[in-house]
């Protein structure tokens, strides 16, 4: 127990002392990987021009819509990297080599996990607004005669509270000012990605073909507009068939699982230290713990993806 104290206090010192020395010499290192870069500014724009992997494309869009772009995807990569390596000395002193090295994969995957399950409530939010955007993105375009950026426009101001109306103005402030069609397909693409569904892909298409060629794209849009008034009718049903699901998994288990301390504490004789060094420092806590939290996220996303749809046709 006592060598585990000292274990857990030294890895909490250094993360302290590394998290000290980034802040207090953060802008120096930043300038000084500025001018690195500087040196090598031919190969770094080599880099910006070359076509991105699928993975480092979805990374990107990942992050852009659960994170607001705060943070990039190699800062993310670095934190799961770390927290990979922080579990996996952790789990050392409990576990043999492959159990540590599977919880602190498993402990990588954790953001990921959050930032997907963010995506999931994100889109499936911003989806069941795409009845009433595209209603009014219809008349706004119809108003500006067939113009597209008009239309986006007023419909990104008039839903500004809106999850779509930030994510149209997003798109709309990527294209406005280029004719790349590269920097379009792109906006494109984050907007599609962000809400995930036919309807969105649809309207995507039909505002880059608007913005490229300039012809008149009001009867697809009404068209789309048609099918999301047939889908409510089946949306409606389907919510209300799969809510109980959804409030069983988010509540039961924590519950349940503060229900199994109380009573581990209060009936079952067992000491707050003893139940601290059961769960965290023995092979089988240590394992179920993470098993736990691992497969309570994986219900949660599997419930977002499976019972909770999105509205769409």
């Amino acid at each position: 127990m006592l060598n585990a104290l000292v274990i857990a206090i030294n890895a909490v010192l250094y993360l302290a002392i590394f998290v000290g020395l980034a802040l207090i010499f953060g802008k120096q290192i930043r300038s000084y990987m500025m001018k690195i870069k500087m040196r090598r500014r031919l190969v770094t724009r080599k880099k910006q021009l070359r076509e991105s992997s699928v993975f480092e494309k979805h990374l990107d869009n990942l992050l852009a819509i659960s994170m607001k772009g705060r943070i990039s995807a190699m800062t993310f990569l670095w934190f799961c990297t770390l927290l990979f390596f922080l579990i996996t000395l952790l789990g050392m002193y409990n576990l043999s080599f492959s159990a540590a090295i599977t919880a602190g994969v498993i402990s990588a995957v954790f953001p990921y996990m959050i930032l997907r399950f963010k995506l999931e409530g994100i889109r499936k939010k911003s989806s069941f607004e795409g009845e009433s955007i595209i209603s009014h993105f219809l008349s706004s375009y119809r108003i500006s005669s067939f113009n597209i950026y008009e239309a986006m426009e007023k419909t990104a101001l008039q839903k500004q509270k809106s999850t779509c109306g930030a994510l149209l103005y997003g798109f709309l402030m990527s294209i406005r000012s280029t004719s790349n069609k590269k920097i379009i397909d792109d906006a494109s693409e984050k907007f599609t990605f962000a809400v995930n569904s036919n309807w969105s892909r649809m309207l995507g298409y039909n505002i880059v073909l608007a913005a490229r060629t300039g012809i008149n794209v009001s009867p697809a849009i009404e068209d789309i507009l048609i099918q999301l008034r047939e889908a409510r009718v089946i949306a409606e049903e389907r919510k209300r068939q799969n809510s109980e699901a959804s409030r069983m998994v988010l509540f039961l288990i924590p519950v349940m699982y503060c229900a199994t301390i109380y009573m581990s504490l209060h009936h079952v004789g067992i000491t707050p230290t003893r139940l601290i060094h059961n769960q965290f420092f023995t092979a089988e806590g240590f394992t179920l713990l993470i098993t736990s939290i691992f497969l309570f996220f994986a219900n949660l996303i599997f419930i977002q993806i499976v019972n909770n749809q999105k509205f769409d046709y």
